[in-house]
């Protein structure tokens, strides 16, 4: 199984209903045209080629974490309102 099967059995709920929507990095040497929009269509949430750029990772993880805050916070307001 590679990365992208992988993904995709994530995301099509193999790991469990609460990890279909994790992010999902791919960090690989593939860098040719057109592989970053089929792994990103595979269901991959962000795509680095290498050589890695350190920059660019922390960039990525920085949205991952602004994201997951903004997620919960949006699940803590809804609880809040539906009770």
């Amino acid at each position: 199984m590679d990365g992208v099967e992988a993904t995709k059995a994530i995301r099509a709920g193999a790991s469990g209903e609460h990890n279909k929507t994790i992010p999902i990095i791919a960090i690989t040497a593939y860098a040719m045209d057109g592989d970053k929009k089929k792994f990103l269509a595979a269901g991959l949430s962000h795509y680095i080629a290498k050589p890695i750029d350190m920059t660019e990772i922390k960039e990525v993880f920085k949205n991952i974490l602004k994201n997951r805050s903004k997620n919960q916070d949006l699940q803590k307001q809804k609880r809040i309102k539906d009770s």
